[in-house]
């Protein structure tokens, strides 16, 4: 399927929904939070939205449902932040800068995942113009909600996607869809062309519409982090044999040129 084509085609079928603002979304932040996450395929993806509607909302914002996304991520010079998800330890951070780029906004987030698997997001308003490194400002934050400073972390990748976004109508349940996920590291940039992620977050683990619809296609939940693809695509050298089943079944794909000569 062609990407405009389904672009058209999600368009359509998000005319049926009804709609949720930015400030009633605030409402239901969901920092905290449990996750499970989703790979298809985007043709996958009009079966899925259609099946759901009458059981969410969807965020709209000057009639639009689709957003562009750009996230900056930073880690240590010996990337142990990536590591730490590799190796699959608990309690383990990650740095970013999100720039929501229709509506020129951005924040500096901090995520940490504990040991009991709940994912605690903190964030910071941040200037859209200083991307390339961690601010002041956003320094005194890092240290404040994290054992980090600023002078240690660097900017790594950069991830790029469209996403939409689901409310439950009846229960603590967000749902984002992200599609035309590209990952970039200073002038090299890869695509992962037809790639749909999408991510159920919940106060807490339960049984819901788009999880069953998910079940019932034959989709699994588990996958590997947009930072973490990013790393992998585009770091030379990287060790990552506990994550390549995962990225050979569920990216690799999807991907439109691959550096990764052990399997071409």
């Amino acid at each position: 399927m062609k990407n405009k084509s389904l672009i058209y085609e999600i368009d359509k079928l998000l005319e049926k929904y009804e709609t949720i603002s930015l400030g009633e979304l605030a409402e239901a932040n969901l920092m905290d939070r449990k996750e499970v996450k989703y790979v298809l395929s985007e043709k996958q993806l009009p079966e899925l939205i259609s099946a759901v509607q009458e059981h969410y909302k969807v965020l709209s914002i000057n009639d639009k449902q689709l957003f562009n996304y750009n996230s900056q991520y930073f880690d240590t010079d010996e990337l142990n932040f990536f590591h730490d998800h590799r190796r699959g330890r608990l309690n383990r951070y990650k740095v970013r800068k999100r720039h929501y780029i229709d509506s020129d906004l951005s924040f500096f987030e901090v995520k940490f995942k504990n040991n009991h698997g709940r994912t605690r997001k903190s964030r910071i308003v941040s200037d859209p113009q200083k991307t390339d490194g961690i601010q002041k400002t956003e320094d005194n934050f890092l240290q404040e909600v994290s054992p980090f400073a600023g002078d240690a972390l660097f900017p790594t990748v950069q991830v790029n996607y469209k996403r939409l976004t689901l409310v439950s109508k009846t229960t603590v349940e967000r749902i984002t869809i992200d599609i035309n996920l590209s990952v970039q590291k200073g002038e090299e940039s890869l695509a992962f062309e037809g790639l749909v992620i999408v991510e159920v977050k919940q106060d807490k683990l339960r049984n819901s519409p788009v999880k069953n619809t998910l079940k019932n296609m034959g989709i699994r939940s588990g996958t590997i982090s947009k930072y973490c693809l990013g790393i992998i695509s585009l770091e030379n050298d990287i060790r990552f044999n506990r994550l390549k089943p995962a990225f050979d079944r569920l990216y690799k794909p999807f991907l439109t040129a691959s550096r990764l000569q052990w399997n071409s």
